[in-house]
């Protein structure tokens, strides 16, 4: 089986990401010494209301805490700005040496795909890292 030492998982508070994290955690606790990475890329709005950045900030911390508990000893959860698509497929993995990304099939609706596109597909298909799409 190939072991995974850093491992992106994004979020962005939807149930499948919850999902994603969920299947990333015991790919985790599989490889002694393994490090979780949980992302959520802001939206500009999001950055400017500190109620949203405060929403987030909690969501992502409970998520770090139940990862923790659940034995992964290395866990780092930012909140980041910028393309999601970007972020997730090119930037944060290579500044974070990350070689697996699991990512959920989609947290937005209908027309926020047709208008922007898949984050997760456009993940799956441009990230250089191994890649795991949970739906």
């Amino acid at each position: 089986m190939l072991e995974h030492h850093n491992i992106l998982v994004p979020l962005d508070g939807s149930e499948n990401s919850h999902r994603a994290l969920h299947a990333a955690q015991l790919l985790a606790k599989e490889t002694p010494g393994s490090r979780l990475h949980l992302v959520y890329v802001a939206t500009e709005y999001q950055l400017k209301n500190q109620d949203e950045i405060n929403r987030i900030t909690e969501i992502i911390g409970q998520r770090a805490k139940e990862t923790m508990e659940m034995g992964v000893e290395h866990v780092r959860f930012e909140i980041l700005e910028g393309d999601a698509r970007e972020v997730i497929a090119f930037t944060y993995p290579e500044e974070h040496d990350c070689d697996l990304i699991v990512i959920a099939a989609t947290g937005r609706g209908k027309l926020n795909r047709m208008l922007m596109g898949s984050v997760a597909n456009y993940v799956l298909h441009y990230a250089k890292q191994d890649t795991i799409l949970i739906r």
